[in-house]
């Protein structure tokens, strides 16, 4: 086995999830031009419509429900997130036995990595370059 063939698969699995995160940060960007370059197709229409907020709400009843899903919405979040630290905290912490090596990585499958992304790239053009055409 070549000495450097661990470090180059090490890289070939870093290249990959790059490529990967730029294809997903592409796509969003994309998505955020069309957004502001097209407004939605709604033109001078879209000014004249005052924006709506859960955050603003008018009238006082609104306000009551507005603040009490507010506030249920971040204890839940609160709630999940401070669930999985701890569980994860736990379940995961280092042991005695433990000593800092990892096992030999044998799950890396190349061929399938341009097919997945030959995928991705399609479905993501279908969606945002030709949103018209994928849905008629």
């Amino acid at each position: 086995m070549h000495p450097h063939a661990n470090w180059r698969k090490a890289c070939r699995r870093v290249t990959a999830a790059l490529i990967l995160k730029l294809l997903f940060l592409g796509a969003f960007l994309a998505h955020a031009v069309q957004a502001v370059a097209n407004d939605w197709g709604m033109g001078e229409a879209n000014s004249k419509i005052a924006p709506s907020s859960i955050f603003q709400p008018i009238s006082t009843p609104a306000h009551e429900i507005s603040t009490i899903f507010v506030l249920a919405v971040t204890t839940a979040i609160f709630v999940i997130v401070t669930g999985l630290l701890t569980y994860s905290l736990i379940r995961f912490r280092s042991r005695r036995r433990d000593d800092g090596s990892e096992p030999p990585q044998t799950e890396y499958w190349p061929h399938l990595l341009l097919p997945r992304i030959a995928i991705l790239v399609f479905v993501l053009h279908q969606h945002l370059v030709e949103p018209g055409r994928a849905s008629a």
